[in-house]
């Protein structure tokens, strides 16, 4: 999406310098703003992914199981977030997510 990167970088209050460096990329320069999960796989976009600091996936990002990806989708509400936008896994692999967010929603009364 056009300005996404932009906004998150932002946001985050993040080194632009490393998103200019992911656009700059050969894979990501051909697309010419489309989305490049529409054109390549998660195995073809590792090398793009390194070019990712570790603390913009620890900070930005809910990995690992799906307690703790529930957990850190907690700490954003926490911080203040009123929405939250889940991508990078498939509806039908929401499932667990699903569960242990309400575990966690109900330990807080939500």
């Amino acid at each position: 999406m056009p300005g996404f990167g932009d906004l998150i970088v932002e946001i985050n209050e993040w080194d632009k310098s490393v998103l200019d460096q992911i656009r700059a990329h050969p894979k990501i320069a051909s697309l010419n703003g489309k989305p490049a999960d529409q054109a390549y796989t998660r195995q073809e976009l590792v090398d793009v992914g390194r070019l990712l600091p570790q603390s913009w996936i620890d900070n930005g990002a809910a990995v690992g199981t799906a307690a703790q990806c529930a957990d850190q989708l907690m700490t954003y509400l926490d911080a203040g977030a009123d929405e939250i936008l889940l991508h990078g896994a498939a509806p039908k692999d929401m499932g667990p997510l699903t569960t242990e967010l309400k575990r966690a929603l109900d330990a807080k009364g939500l």
